[in-house]
């Protein structure tokens, strides 16, 4: 089997595992307004269909532009952690990691570092479709 092949099966995997926990994160912290609200609204799935293609093109052109290879690499780094660290508050008491985490004395840290690990994530994820979009015109061009 050729490397390239390993790595995209390592790549779908990777993928298929981080959007499966991102998923669970947002059930598990599930709070009777906020979450329900953000459950069946488009962002966690559309989220995940961007993260999941934008890494399946990059794993396509990275032999085309190397930086698909980092982008990746720090996509599915900076993926996850924000869906874990984002709290739900109710009430008095907070939600945090899968709901096993409960409790007032939650660090106001971990949820701002979650939305700007959002924010980043985002963009990375936008710069790997970009890249994609280069790749793919310099393939053709």
């Amino acid at each position: 089997m050729k490397k390239t092949s390993k790595y995209n099966i390592v790549l779908i995997i990777v993928t298929a595992a981080e959007i499966l926990l991102m998923l669970l994160s947002w059930l598990a912290n599930f709070g009777p307004y906020f979450r329900l609200f953000l459950t069946y609204t488009a962002y966690p799935f559309f989220s995940a269909f961007l993260f999941a293609a934008a890494n399946f093109m990059s794993a396509k052109y990275r032999q085309t532009l190397p930086v698909l290879g980092k982008l990746c690499a720090i996509s599915c780094l900076i993926y996850l952690p924000p869906h874990l660290l984002i709290s739900e508050k109710i009430g008095g008491e907070e939600y945090l990691f899968f709901g096993l985490i409960r409790s007032e004395a939650i660090p106001q840290f971990l949820p701002i570092t979650g939305y700007v690990l959002l924010n980043l994530s985002n963009a990375v994820i936008i710069a790997q479709v970009f890249s994609c979009i280069v790749a793919r015109k310099r393939l053709r061009g």
